[in-house]
């Protein structure tokens, strides 16, 4: 019989503790609901822009030889390409600097009425070096167009460390977005808690500058012989500038 009252006096104890615990469950869920009803809430928009200098420049161009046969092409594009690594060694530029296709060999026709006959050949290579001296970049191009360069495809300038730079842009949106939040929650008549949610715009890159490198190196060619002659300088290229944006909406807890 005293067996079955301590028993019965441990259930007993059991659900009393287990009433408890529901009852402090209940009173936490309420206690957090109230005081979020007590909390409004704000989500506003930050962007900010950071604007470098150009501290790396791509350059892509051809190595283009014609000659008689394919062969004669060919040897003459191999010197060409022999006097572009002397060139490459001359300013430290590394294998992993530069990106270089297959030679392509093609013939090339002379038109006489409606005859058209094969003058020779052309043999052509695609080369793209970064170059990561920028301030060297003026005076590499003018050695290439030294050893015969005439087509320069596409120049592009950027940033080494695009990562630090979008990172920095993404502190300040976030900075201008709390600005902004507590501007408009001071209006309000409150004030900013913590924040919500952060959402991002990926963050996005533009150059600031010449949009027709083309034309700038024809000036270039056009200007070399006479300004060797003259014993000048090389002639000095805008590089622009890099853009940084990065946009981000953010939502804020007031009270």
């Amino acid at each position: 019989m005293d067996e079955r009252k301590k028993v019965m006096r441990m259930l007993f104890a059991g659900y009393l503790t287990l009433f408890i615990m529901l009852l402090f469950l209940i009173y936490l869920v309420a206690f957090h609901k109230k005081g979020n009803a007590m909390l409004s809430q704000i989500s506003v928009e930050g962007s900010a822009t950071i604007t470098v200098a150009p501290d790396v420049a791509n350059v892509s161009f051809d190595l283009s030889t014609k000659e008689r046969t394919p062969a004669a092409a060919k040897e003459a594009n191999d010197a060409m390409l022999s006097r572009l690594n002397e060139i490459l060694k001359k300013y430290d530029i590394q294998q992993k600097e530069l990106k270089m296709n297959y030679i392509n060999i093609r013939p090339y026709y002379e038109y006489n009425g409606n005859r058209s006959d094969i003058a020779g050949y052309t043999a052509q290579k695609m080369i793209t070096v970064k170059i990561k001296k920028i301030e060297e970049y003026n005076s590499f191009i003018d050695e290439l167009l030294k050893i015969g360069v005439s087509n320069v495809n596409s120049v592009e300038f950027s940033i080494e460390d695009v990562k630090s730079t979008k990172d920095e842009a993404r502190e300040k949106a976030l900075q201008a977005a709390r600005e902004k939040a507590e501007l408009y929650s001071k209006l309000a008549g409150k004030t900013v808690v913590d924040v919500l949610e952060i959402s991002e715009h990926e963050a996005s890159m533009r150059y600031n500058g010449l949009s027709n490198y083309r034309s700038t190196i024809m000036m270039k060619q056009g200007m070399a012989s006479s300004a060797e002659d003259a014993g000048g300088e090389s002639m000095q290229e805008e590089r622009g500038s890099i853009s940084v944006n990065a946009s981000i909406v953010v939502v804020f807890s007031m009270k």
